[in-house]
C-alpha cells in the first residue's frame, strides 16, 4: 500500500518567536524524524489570516523528501545543527 503524502503546519520556535510553513510528508513522524527541531501544529493559531497563510504556503512550503526544494530558514536550521 503506498501512502500519499499530506500537508502539515509546522514552525520552528526559536524561543523569541517562530517560523512557520507548510511540510509535505507521509505522517507526521516522518517530519519530526528529518527535523527535530520542527513542531507539528494542528490548530492554526488566531492570527493565521486566510492572507497570511497564502503567503505562507507560496513562501514556505516544503516536501520532506525534496531538500532541493527547502525554503532558507530550513537550509539554516540544517546547517546548524549539522554544525554542532
Amino acid at each position: 500500500m503506498v501512502v500519499s503524502e499530506r500537508e502539515f503546519l509546522v514552525v520552528y520556535n526559536y524561543g523569541m518567536g517562530g517560523v512557520w510553513g507548510f511540510a509535505r510528508a507521509r505522517s507526521e513522524a516522518e517530519i519530526l524524524r528529518a527535523f527535530p527541531e520542527l513542531s507539528v501544529v494542528h490548530d492554526a493559531p488566531d492570527w493565521m489570516t486566510q492572507d497570511r497563510e497564502r503567503k505562507m504556503r507560496s513562501k514556505s512550503s516544503f516536501a520532506v523528501a525534496e531538500p532541493s526544494m527547502f525554503p532558507e530558514w530550513l537550509r539554516i536550521l540544517i546547517a546548524d545543527r549539522e554544525a554542532s
